[in-house]
């Protein structure tokens, strides 16, 4: 299978808070719990020193969740992400956070997705 090539930005991240690499299997199963539980937000947080990738709903604080730590990290992160801005190819990601930013690029640099965070 061949994938083109999508590239939204050649600049350096501005700012970079922290860079870590993301499985697909972490991803997919992330995308899994979001749809069969109708959970609308993936947040990347910081807690107690690590990054969480949280599937959760901002709306509904007493719905169910999906936590998976992601990384060690010393900063404070939290970026929400709407799980429909999600639609991306089954690769393993070098994902950088910056700000409200997230940038997945693929480990074998095919593609890369740059996604902005939103008030949800």
């Amino acid at each position: 299978i061949e994938y083109a090539e999508v590239e939204l930005a050649d600049e350096e991240i501005a700012d970079e808070e922290i860079k870590f690499n993301l499985t697909w299997d972490v991803i997919s199963q992330a995308l899994k719990v979001a749809k069969i539980l109708e959970l609308p937000t993936i947040t990347f947080k910081s807690e107690n020193k690590t990054l969480v990738l949280a599937v959760q709903s901002k709306k509904n604080t007493g719905s169910n969740t999906f936590n998976r730590v992601v990384a060690d990290t010393e900063r404070k992160i939290k970026v929400d992400l709407s799980v429909n801005n999600l639609n991306i190819l089954d690769k393993d990601y070098t994902v950088t956070i910056a700000g409200e930013i997230v940038v997945f690029e693929s480990t074998d640099n095919l593609v890369r997705y740059t996604v902005a965070g939103e008030s949800i």
